[in-house]
């Protein structure tokens, strides 16, 4: 609603950031589909360390 009122006004109707932040996206995953011999899983996928399962602090009864 700001920015309507403000193109009425004469000023620019912009709200809001002025640009997107850059990103550093990881490379996008290769699924090959069936007929391409895929099954399911990424031809590019990298390995990654499983994240370890946290000890459980359980009180003494």
């Amino acid at each position: 609603m700001k920015a309507l009122a403000e193109k009425r006004a004469g000023r620019e109707p912009r709200f809001g950031p002025d640009h997107f932040p850059p990103v550093n996206w990881p490379e996008a995953l290769r699924v090959p589909p069936p007929w391409e011999g895929g099954d399911g899983n990424a031809v590019n996928d990298v390995q990654r360390e499983r994240p370890r399962a946290r000890e459980e602090k359980v009180l003494a009864p």
